[in-house]
Parts: structure tokens; C-alpha cells; sequence
């Protein structure tokens, strides 16, 4: 059993903060986790969900400093510590919050648990690779910090056309950079060109320097 912590956040916008679990120590499941990788599977309890990560915060942001979301579902790719998923819900949303990691999984229904009532999140054995389909009503696809594998980007990217050609809007953010190129050219060979990515700051973390990108379209 992973013995877990639970961070009060303060994100701008409408809600001034958000209660988010987290494993209590990072560093043993990291190290456990590199020596299951080449043999892991999606039944692997992964340690994604103890971290938070940078581009987890801008979309926690934009969703906090955004219009209400009464009325809408959200739907959230590799939610890792589901905080995305946990603002939206705060706004309004019957938020879904979907991961292969059961340690995830674990930690958001624990976090969406800590509130009274209990925020509307649900958790849902999803993955981006798979041939299964993002459930039909949702109208919000949230993604933060998913861009770190070839193929996954690829998948990434074939979700996002798709949650567009449903009319369905899209919030993605980005920190790491490195698989952004391979992103943006997937979705021209899908017949996206418009989008490109805008960075931004994250100015009102303790940490300074600290940034993330965004996806727009055009």
C-alpha cells in the first residue's frame, strides 16, 4: 500500500484552492518503476500519478480562470494526478478522469472523496492507444503533459482530430517540449494546420522559471 500525502494547492482564478493526493514518497516508486519498464504492462501501477507536473498546473489555471462549466462532461487523457480533472469538477463539470495506472486511478477518487460533497469526478481504465472511443457526451477533452513517447504522441494526437471532429473542445498543455514537432506534424497529416503552441509562464508558482505550453488552434 503507498502511503500517501495530500497538498493543498493555490491555483489564480475562481477557485482559490484544490486538496490533490500524491503518493508520500516519490523516489522508491520512480526507481521501482524504471526497473518494470521493459517488461510493464497496463496493469502496472506506474508512479505518474505521484507526480505533478508543470503543464498539470497551466491547465488547472486556464480551467480555474475560465468560464463556468456547468452543464458540460470533460473528458481527461492520462490524467496522471487528475488535478485537471479536480478543477473542473470545482467548475461545474461531470468530469471523467482516465488513466492505465492504477495508482492514479486510486489517488484522484481519493482526492474527489476529500471534498463535502464529493466532487463529480469518475475514474475510468482508459488507454490513449487503444482502438476504444472517448465516451460519447463528452464535450471537454482535457491533456496535460502526454507528449513523451513516439507512438503515444501519435495517438495523442489522432484523439485530439477526433474530439474536433465531434465538435468537441480541446485543452492541451505541455511542458516537456520534446515530442511538440512530432505532435503538430501528426496532426497536419491528419488534416489539422492551424494549431501551434503558446508558452506561458507559470508566474504565480513559489518556483520561478517554471513554464508550460498550450495548444491553440487557429
Amino acid at each position: 500500500m503507498v502511503a500517501v500525502a495530500v497538498d493543498t494547492l493555490s491555483i489564480p482564478g475562481v477557485r482559490s484552492s484544490v486538496r490533490l493526493c500524491r503518493a508520500a514518497d516519490i523516489a522508491p516508486l520512480a526507481v521501482d518503476f524504471l526497473h518494470r519498464l521493459p517488461t510493464r504492462s497496463s496493469s502496472d501501477p506506474g508512479f505518474y500519478g505521484a507526480v505533478l507536473w508543470p503543464a498539470a498546473l497551466l491547465l488547472a489555471q486556464i480551467l480555474n480562470t475560465g468560464p463556468a462549466l456547468q452543464g458540460r462532461t470533460s473528458f481527461e487523457l492520462g490524467a496522471g494526478t487528475g488535478l485537471a480533472s479536480l478543477v473542473a469538477a470545482h467548475r461545474g463539470a461531470r468530469a471523467i478522469a482516465s488513466d492505465v495506472y492504477p495508482l492514479s486511478l486510486e489517488l484522484i477518487g481519493r482526492s474527489a472523496s476529500l471534498e463535502r460533497p464529493p466532487l463529480d469526478v469518475t475514474t475510468a481504465h482508459f488507454d490513449v492507444m487503444s482502438a476504444e472511443e472517448v465516451p460519447r457526451g463528452v464535450d471537454l477533452l482535457l491533456a496535460a503533459d502526454v507528449l513523451y513517447l513516439t507512438d503515444l504522441t501519435r495517438a495523442v494526437a489522432r484523439r485530439v482530430v477526433e474530439a474536433r471532429r465531434r465538435d468537441c473542445a480541446v485543452l492541451l498543455t505541455d511542458s516537456r517540449k520534446t515530442h511538440q514537432k512530432a505532435f503538430l506534424e501528426e496532426m497536419k497529416a491528419l488534416g489539422v494546420r492551424n494549431a501551434y503552441f503558446d508558452e506561458r509562464e507559470l508566474d504565480w508558482l513559489p518556483t520561478h522559471g517554471e513554464r508550460a505550453s498550450v495548444l491553440v488552434f487557429e
